[in-house]
This record gives C-alpha cells, sequence and structure tokens, in this order.
C-alpha cells in the first residue's frame, strides 16, 4: 500500500465535543490490511480485530478510508448497545508465551526432543525444531 497517511482526528467517538472521562477516537490504532480484489477488481479495506467487516474502493486510500470509517461506526453502535469493543492488537499487552496447536504425534515428537536435550550437561534451555511438512 505504501505512503498512505490520514490525519489523527482528536474527535470522540460519536462525540465531536465530548466531556472530560469521554473515551477518545482510538481507530488508528487498529490494525488495518488493504489488498486487491481479483474478483471484485477493487481495492479490499480490512480490520484485524473485525474480521467481519471489510470496504471496497477504487483506490488504496479510499479502501483504508472507508474501513476507518466502518470501524469507527460500528464501534459507536456497539458502545451505544453496551457490547465489549475489541482492544485494539497495538494497545494489548503480551505475555511473550506462545501457545501452538498441534497433531498429539508431533506434540509427543517434540517432547521427546525436548527431554532428551534438557538432559545433556548444559544443554540449551531453548530449542528450536523443524517441523514436518512443506515450508512456506
Amino acid at each position: 500500500m505504501g505512503g498512505v497517511v490520514l490525519p489523527v482526528r482528536d474527535e470522540y467517538l460519536g462525540q465531536p465535543d465530548a466531556p472530560t472521562g469521554a473515551e477518545p477516537d482510538v481507530t488508528n490504532h487498529y490494525t488495518y490490511r488493504i489488498t486487491w480484489s481479483p474478483e471484485d477488481r477493487e481495492h479490499l479495506g480490512l480490520c484485524a480485530e473485525f474480521p467481519s467487516l471489510s470496504w471496497l474502493a477504487s483506490t488504496p486510500e479510499q479502501a483504508l478510508a472507508g474501513i476507518q470509517e466502518l470501524v469507527r461506526e460500528v464501534i459507536v453502535d456497539m458502545r451505544q448497545e453496551g457490547e465489549q469493543v475489541p482492544k485494539p492488537l497495538a494497545d494489548r499487552t503480551y505475555s511473550g508465551k506462545l501457545m501452538v496447536r498441534m497433531a498429539p504425534e508431533t506434540h509427543r515428537r517434540l517432547a521427546v526432543k525436548a527431554a532428551k536435550l534438557a538432559s545433556v550437561a548444559d544443554g540449551p534451555r531453548i530449542a528450536i525444531f523443524q517441523l514436518p511438512g512443506p515450508r512456506p
């Protein structure tokens, strides 16, 4: 997409002159992606935190502006209905732990390899294994 910069809006969601304590417009904190849709022959705007939303437009800039405005409107509606608004990925706190789902047999093989490495004196504390299957 490259080079598209939209101004940050200092207004509050659905409340241009919101009183102190009103929630700020955080739509610029969300994770957006613009891609080309061959089926629609237009640019497609997406938001990771709202996977059911999308916006089609003739330019990448319009797709970004459209999906941001749609997210803004959905957040206003969610707040009015008392629904939980997703926290932006950029504003979340991460533990550093990564959980991975895999087949039980693969899990068993990796556990055996890790146990063998741990039994070696002064062995590595972190082990990286190549999982079976094609490379991306």
